[in-house]
């Protein structure tokens, strides 16, 4: 909703650009949500709605991954912005 949100209204207006494009051509992350993800969350919205099961799936290798890649992402970070915040503090 907060990427159609942004992309409808210049349709709705008539607009040739929406205002957060800037000098972008495209809105590429817009784009590729509205490709990649809206398409499979209104299938499976509807596969909810009709009241059909989704196929069972082992969570336990999502349920290690990804705290191991917010972990990792976290201490990156950390690693990268500690030299600046040395130079801020002084």
């Amino acid at each position: 909703m907060l990427w159609l949100n942004v992309v409808l209204p210049p349709i709705i207006d008539g607009r040739l650009y929406p205002e957060g494009l800037a000098h972008f051509t495209t809105m590429v992350v817009q784009g590729f949500d509205l490709a990649l993800f809206l398409p499979p969350s209104l299938l499976a919205g509807y596969t909810y709605l009709v009241g059909k099961p989704a196929v069972g799936v082992n969570g336990g290798p999502a349920l290690v991954i990804i705290p191991l890649l917010l972990a990792g992402a976290v201490t990156a970070a950390y690693v990268a912005l500690k030299p600046y915040a040395r130079v801020r503090a002084q």
